[in-house]
């Protein structure tokens, strides 16, 4: 028999167990091992590369961003930060959605 939990968050971290039961309720086996599940809500950091690293106007440049696992299926999206005159703050500008930004 098998349980499955779905959308697990951090309160699910724990050890779980289990212990089977014979259906007339006369006997009964011993606790299984324990399996600690960890779950973590941090999320990865994405590293974000330039190549080439040193640019002349004119140049052209790409922009990498990838996280730990690849496999994983994350999809990027690309923002450009935007000075908010008259302080230091920034709002972030969504880059379109095109092909040169996959």
């Amino acid at each position: 028999m098998n349980t499955r939990l779905n959308l697990l968050s951090s309160s699910d971290s724990g050890d779980y167990f289990c212990k089977g039961k014979m259906k007339n309720g006369k006997s009964s086996a011993e606790w299984s091992d324990a399996f600690r599940l960890t779950i973590s809500d941090n999320k990865p950091q994405p590293v974000l590369t330039v190549s080439p690293s040193w640019l002349s106007p004119g140049d052209s440049v790409t922009l990498s961003c990838s996280v730990k696992d690849p496999s994983a299926g994350w999809r990027f999206f690309w923002y450009k930060a935007v000075p908010k005159l008259p302080g230091r703050y920034y709002s972030y500008e969504l880059l379109p959605d095109k092909h040169q930004w996959d």
